[in-house]
């Protein structure tokens, strides 16, 4: 079974320590399948499987132009469960 929400976010990766990457939050108890970032091409310009790990804005080194992209995060829970969250995230410089 698999629950779908959808969010609108804002981050700025402008090098101030500050809201700099966009991550997910606390997974206590779950595990992180996927989190991609998408342009508004459908171009995965980030991904990873590793909680710890955000997107600092940047795609093949190169900073990204201000807009608003897509996200995709697929979790799952100790009960077999996943969760699959999609939305917005607006890149602000």
């Amino acid at each position: 079974m698999a629950t779908m929400n959808s969010c609108k976010a804002a981050f700025t990766p402008n090098g101030d320590g500050l809201n700099d990457v966009f991550r997910i939050g606390n997974l206590k108890y779950s595990k992180l399948e996927e989190f991609r970032i998408f342009n508004r091409w459908g171009q995965c310009v980030f991904y990873t499987t590793d909680p710890k790990q955000g997107w600092d804005g940047k795609f093949n080194n190169i900073p990204q132009d201000m807009e608003t992209y897509q996200y995709l995060v697929v979790i799952s829970h100790p009960d077999h469960t996943h969760r699959v969250m999609k939305g917005n995230v607006t890149l602000v410089r």
